[in-house]
């Protein structure tokens, strides 16, 4: 599980990453990279120390921020004995991400963030994290001009992250909200 990540190397041309982390044996892996359920391409991943890796070119790459939050998807198969024995699929945006003393910039665009910070309960319907209500919630917090939010005292749930991604926001995803002083 959470066993392939996905990094940005350059947006121009559009150069990803793809690291896959594997236990046992594998004869092959490949990645297959999707975008709207079409598939782009297919290649083979290199073993290495602790799994399997490979750098992609993505002709034509649409890339993700709070203006375009574009998606692609990626699944990684793991073959031994010539049949498919294990897949991931992550979804993930292309995009690069600078801070310097001139601000945050999104794809060497100036982004200023507005945002909130967001509970991991949803009130009446408790501390479980529908999908459906995490989708709901960023989706009304987007339209009302918001850009970010900060998972206040709790990691965002999985289906936060992924609503977080379909709609364009940024994330600021808190482990605790007390760094150097206790509460109590």
């Amino acid at each position: 599980p959470e066993g392939v990540r996905i990094t940005t190397l350059s947006l121009n041309p559009a150069k990803i990453r793809i690291e896959a982390e594997t236990i046992g044996v594998a004869e092959r892996m490949e990645a297959v990279i999707r975008k709207s359920g079409q598939e782009i391409l297919k290649v083979g991943l290199q073993p290495e120390k602790s799994g399997w890796s490979g750098e992609i070119e993505i002709p034509k790459a649409q890339l993700w921020s709070e203006k375009t939050p574009e998606l692609y998807e990626c699944e990684v198969n793991l073959y031994a004995s010539n049949e498919i024995k294990d897949k991931a699929k992550e979804k993930f945006g292309i995009r690069k991400i600078e801070w310097n003393k001139n601000g945050l910039f999104i794809n060497g665009e100036e982004t200023l963030l507005r945002g909130g910070c967001v509970h991991h309960d949803h009130g009446i319907l408790g501390a479980v994290s529908y999908v459906e209500s995490e989708f709901r919630r960023v989706k009304m917090l987007k339209d009302a001009g918001y850009n970010a939010i900060r998972s206040a005292h709790n990691p965002a749930s999985k289906a936060m992250l992924a609503a977080c991604d379909r709609y364009g926001m940024y994330v600021m995803d808190e482990t605790w909200d007390m760094w150097y002083q206790k509460k109590n």
